[in-house]
């Protein structure tokens, strides 16, 4: 029997409603669990959730595993995973779809999208009839910064081929890769491109990389982040943003989220929303309507490949 649970009620729905008679028959068992009632569970192999803390982590001596169902592992104490040998997977199938959000509000900030339909809604043609136009950016030719490049950065860069675009990345290792340009830090990757989209995991070396001294060098040029809030520095990018110096800035990912409590909140400590430059959406990259099932499915295969390696099956 090889157990595993989840605190999420939406991965343990999923698994009734697609493998439950399956699971059954691998001699798998997957529990729903409540973090506010947890006890001692010596048979536990597995766990599926994005975050995890050392207090938690006691109730599970057996765990074996830590599944997160989505790509970023910032919420789980990855040296005290590692000093109990638990393993540590992730999915990054739907990482295409996110990859497309990023595409989105580099569409969106360049094309002035924003600003033109709240122009629209309130009849403003921008000075159309005395040919003050609202002028846009187009992305074709420009040097494109991919600061970060694992699954979602490669998608990014198969989808802006077509735009002719330059790609950038930061020297990692000494591996190579076809169609890029490759900058011996983030400096000089952000002093040279025209957009720069963040991709990269939120870990010590990328909090705050994006800070006052990139933000010099990226005056002129468009920022997009899909990856998490902190790995800007949040002052310093309002700064730019007040001084009119960064020309554009679109993201998914904050500062700030809600919760329970308080369901309704600000993405930042500053107000962004005062900007026309700025094009704001929900962390809602990966939530495209088929990407449930392809993470999840994800999720499914890489148990089965877990437990047929260790010959559990």
């Amino acid at each position: 029997m090889y157990k595993i649970g989840t605190f999420y009620r939406d991965v343990f729905e999923y698994f009734e409603e697609n493998v439950k008679t399956e699971f059954e028959a691998r001699q798998i068992r997957y529990v729903y669990m409540s973090r506010k009632e947890l006890v001692i569970d010596q048979d536990m192999d597995m766990l599926i959730t994005g975050t995890l803390s050392d207090e938690e982590l006691k109730f599970f001596p057996k765990l074996s595993a830590v599944f997160v169902p989505y790509t970023g592992l910032d919420g789980l104490n990855i040296p005290a995973l590692k000093q109990r040998n638990i393993q540590v997977y992730n999915t990054s199938a739907h990482g295409f779809f996110v990859a497309e959000r990023a595409l989105a509000l580099t569409l969106a900030v360049m094309g002035k999208i924003v600003a033109s339909h709240n122009g629209m809604v309130k009849g403003s043609w921008h000075n159309r009839t005395v040919m003050e136009l609202l002028y846009w950016s187009s992305l074709k030719g420009k040097k494109v910064a991919i600061f970060g490049y694992g699954t979602i950065g490669q998608h990014f860069h198969d989808m802006v081929k077509p735009f002719q675009v330059e790609v950038g990345i930061v020297k990692y290792k000494n591996r190579t890769y076809k169609d890029t340009l490759t900058f011996k830090d983030l400096h000089t990757l952000a002093d040279w491109c025209d957009v720069l989209v963040i991709t990269a995991p939120l870990t010590d070396n990328t909090k705050s990389a994006i800070d006052s001294d990139i933000f010099e060098v990226l005056k002129g040029s468009v920022l997009i982040n899909i990856a998490r809030g902190p790995i800007i520095d949040e002052e310093a990018l309002y700064t730019a943003l007040e001084s009119g110096e960064l020309k554009g800035f679109g993201s998914d990912v904050w500062f700030n989220y809600p919760t329970k409590e308080t369901p309704i909140c600000e993405p930042s400590n500053y107000d962004l929303s005062q900007f026309d430059q700025v094009v704001m959406t929900p962390h809602n990259g990966g939530f495209e309507e088929n990407s449930r099932k392809v993470r999840y499915d994800d999720v499914i295969e890489t148990i089965y490949s877990i437990i047929n390696k260790n010959g559990l099956d």
